[in-house]
């Protein structure tokens, strides 16, 4: 390999950057090479099973065409597509919109810029923060802020260019051509080939690709970029490696670009190998040994390519300070020519937030800004001084910040309505996911009519008769999951003093479930929706639930998400997310199994379009937002553990760190439960009931008293299982009036207690409130003996 020096030139770099802002690469920590591998896995998968005999075709970057695989950011235990291609996805879709959105004249907006100047280090740690006054959500403060800065220097810096000839055999990471930089701001181009080495066509036709090392210390930044000439119908793919062979990030599209930046998180040999699109996605189905050259499967484009890697040196980072209020809706865009990584900061100084990705969502009447690479929102949990951080090497950059409350607060008087559907629904895609008409036009997937079965109709698949009674009463049981998770938990917190939300469901009733979208549709009200039930080959996407949107702040009042039976009522025994082969304690049915995952799972959804993301299930913090994985995970279950043991964890929106295939940074905190309290934040001057919501009460207890005859003795208590440090509810009832009891036993028979010796009137509910603490209860499975004039039924409660 031969190096020629040229002359120092002065190398504007400002348009080429452009072109290759919409492709940016993800830099992320090396613990997370596996998930980066997972993912280029992913993409390959789906994008053979679109592409099926047909080559690898070009388009240009911008396009923007329906994703491969489910959406991995809004689905649960979903055959996930590439989170890179998604991610992309969300950006263009934000990008060809934000140009024709009108102006919020909710925000009142300002501009700033940097107080620090050329090569100085002024507000460079959180410490000496820039501070922006007068910033905020209130009536008299500015929302929306344009912060003009620029890292180490506004100007482009003149770039010494050097020149390689690659040298072959480089087809693997011991073989790789290394580049030597002198000194920052330093770019090595060259020209070469794939199938110029021993392993192209003229060779042993395994497929040749060609590798690059790069030495860097932390926090370096580099680019690597590669163009197929003229006459090439090469698309080059880049993967990055580190020197045990593990994927750090990769960009994969069947365009003649191909561009990746990397910021070094340790010290460290880190390997560009560049490679042929069709060769390693349609040809090899994925990638192959990267520590061993010539292991392909075969030969699938060759042709020349000219590659440059650019050099910048030790990144900077600028900070800005301000004040938030406990609820406000914080969001950040930032647009720049260099790889940029923003960062929230607690008023303690812990990082609440980070990442290098585009991480707000195109949602209709949302504030949050998209106009640039690398967006995130945040919801303050407390009032203070926060901190913001703008990492990157060079150049100028704007970031809009903005600071909103919450929608139903903006909307005063509204209130959110979710719908719980257990009665199967008509479904589309491309109305599900809002994918604009000029999206994958005349996709028989998308476009396909389809309608999704009833909750009911697997309960045969559990061992349950599929009776009327039967589907009411599990429909009943899984809506008072729902409302302890998204109801009773975020009263008694008290995190939001204004929380509020109405939770309506059919309860399996045909006759409420024409009833109650009539009702709410002829009133003129906003609901989200959440259909349980159907399958995968109903819905044709591959996942147990999915969301339509994430919608931080709430700002969308009609977002919906499915959640599909089939795969969790399966019958194979090998199956990690099938309730039939979940380990149940002594005592518990899988009824209490039931109905406990279906109140979770559609929990987790209605977080995602109340605004959340994935948090982590790689660790022991049990979250309803915690991201696919064995079932055991939403019934609150330690592996080795069984369902309503000692051990068993009452789930709920639990802080947890982000998942980790997400693209944030391992350093952040999910409140989860902030973000769902203060997306539930409705302001009215008249907190009475509506006529509206009486009316819907009337159908719902029409369809109970239905309930109520189907069982004579009608008992249910919640929740069930209970943890020994909170109480639970026991409600039955009885159709004639009479004299009940309701006696506890423990699980050998003695008595511990008469709760209730009373008169009931025909057609009375009572309800019943257990303390285990005053009882002197301990863990382990109790009995209610309930008589009534009507007969006599025992019903378990299990106690963790």
């Amino acid at each position: 390999m031969s190096f020629r020096k040229t002359t120092r030139l002065k190398l504007f770099l400002f348009a080429v950057l452009c072109a290759f802002l919409v492709q940016d690469g993800i830099a992320q920590q090396l613990q997370t090479s596996t998930s980066a591998a997972q993912d280029l896995k992913a993409y390959a998968k789906h994008y053979n099973q679109k592409n099926v005999n047909k080559r690898a075709t070009r388009r240009s970057s911008n396009t923007l065409v329906w994703p491969g695989g489910v959406n991995p950011f809004n689905s649960y235990n979903a055959d996930k597509g590439s989170y890179k291609e998604w991610n992309n996805y969300f950006y263009k879709e934000a990008q060809a919109v934000i140009k024709n959105r009108p102006t919020n004249k909710n925000l009142r907006s300002n501009v700033i810029t940097e107080i620090e100047g050329d090569n100085e280090s002024s507000n460079d740690t959180q410490a000496t923060a820039q501070s922006i006054s007068n910033f905020g959500s209130g009536a008299d403060q500015i929302n929306r802020v344009t912060i003009q800065g620029g890292l180490t220097q506004l100007t482009p810096p003149e770039f010494t260019i050097d020149s390689i000839t690659p040298t072959e055999d480089n087809g693997s990471i011991p073989l790789a051509n290394f580049l030597t930089f002198d000194d920052k701001f330093t770019t090595i181009t060259g020209s070469t080939a794939i199938g110029d080495g021993p392993h192209g066509s003229s060779g042993t036709a395994t497929g040749d690709n060609d590798f690059y090392g790069v030495t860097l210390k932390a926090s370096e930044l580099v680019e690597f970029r590669a163009f197929a000439t003229d006459s090439s119908l090469v698309n080059p793919l880049v993967v990055l490696f580190n020197e045990q062979g593990q994927i750090i990030d990769f960009d994969a599209a069947p365009t003649p670009t191909t561009f990746l930046r990397f910021i070094a998180p340790v010290d460290g040999n880190y390997f560009f190998g560049l490679y042929d699109f069709e060769t390693v996605i349609v040809v090899n189905g994925g990638l192959v040994d990267p520590l061993n050259s010539g292991t392909g499967a075969g030969v699938g484009v060759e042709g020349n390519y000219d590659f440059a890697v650019s050099f910048y040196g030790e990144t900077e980072t600028d900070f800005y300070s301000f004040q938030l209020e406990k609820g406000d809706v914080f969001g950040v865009a930032v647009a720049a020519l260099s790889n940029s990584t923003a960062r929230l900061f607690f008023p303690n100084g812990q990082q609440a937030v980070g990442t290098s990705a585009f991480g707000n969502r195109f949602i209709e009447g949302s504030p949050l800004p998209l106009n640039g690479q690398t967006t995130f929102s945040y919801i303050a949990p407390e009032n203070g001084t926060y901190t913001i951080s703008i990492s990157g090497n060079f150049g100028p950059y704007s970031a809009d910040i903005v600071s909103s409350r919450p929608g139903l607060e903006i909307n005063k008087g509204q209130k959110q309505y979710i719908y719980l559907d257990f009665t199967g629904a008509d479904f589309k895609q491309r109305d599900f996911f809002n994918v604009p008409d000029s999206v994958a036009v005349g996709d028989p997937e998308l476009d396909k009519e389809r309608f999704l079965s009833p909750f009911g109709d697997f309960l045969e698949n559990w061992g349950i008769r599929d009776t009327r009674g039967n589907r009411l009463r599990l429909a009943f049981e899984a809506t008072r999951v729902v409302r302890e998770n998204l109801e009773k938990d975020f009263i008694e917190s008290g995190l939001n003093p204004n929380f509020d939300v109405e939770i309506i469901s059919d309860y399996g009733s045909d006759l409420l479930g024409e009833r109650i979208p009539d009702f709410l549709e002829r009133a003129g009200i906003p609901y989200g929706k959440m259909i349980i039930g159907g399958t995968v080959e109903e819905s044709g996407i591959q996942t147990i639930g999915i969301a339509n949107a994430i919608d931080p702040g709430n700002y969308s009042l009609t977002d919906e998400a499915i959640f599909l039976m089939d795969i969790i009522s399966s019958d194979n025994p090998n199956s990690a997310v099938s309730l039939n082969n979940v380990p149940l304690a002594d005592g518990v049915s899988i009824e209490d199994l039931i109905v406990e995952v279906v109140g979770n799972i559609t929990s987790h959804e209605i977080g995602h379009y109340l605004g959340n993301f994935h948090t982590s299930v790689q660790n022991n913090v049990f979250s309803i937002m915690d991201e696919g994985g064995p079932i055991i995970s939403q019934a609150g279950v330690f592996p080795g553990g069984a369902f309503g043991d000692a051990n068993t964890v009452n789930m709920e929106y639990a802080r947890d760190i982000y998942s980790l295939r997400e693209f944030f940074e391992v350093e952040g905190i999910d409140l989860t439960d902030v973000n769902t309290a203060f997306a539930l934040s409705s302001v009215s001057a008249d907190r009475q009931k509506s006529e509206f919501s009486q009316d819907l009460k009337a159908l719902e207890d029409m369809v109970l008293a239905e309930l109520y005859q189907k069982i004579p003795v009608a008992a249910y208590s919640y929740p069930n299982p209970q943890s020994i440090s909170e109480t639970s509810e026991l409600v039955f009832s009885t159709t004639i009036r009479g004299n009940a009891t309701v006696i506890l036993y423990d699980l050998q028979g003695r008595k511990v207690q008469t709760l209730f010796n009373g008169l009931m009137n025909d057609g009375e509910s009572k309800v019943i409130t257990l303390d285990p603490a005053k009882y002197n209860l301990k863990s382990g499975i109790y009995m209610y003996s309930i008589k009534t004039p009507e007969g006599e039924t025992n019903h378990k409660i299990a106690i963790r």
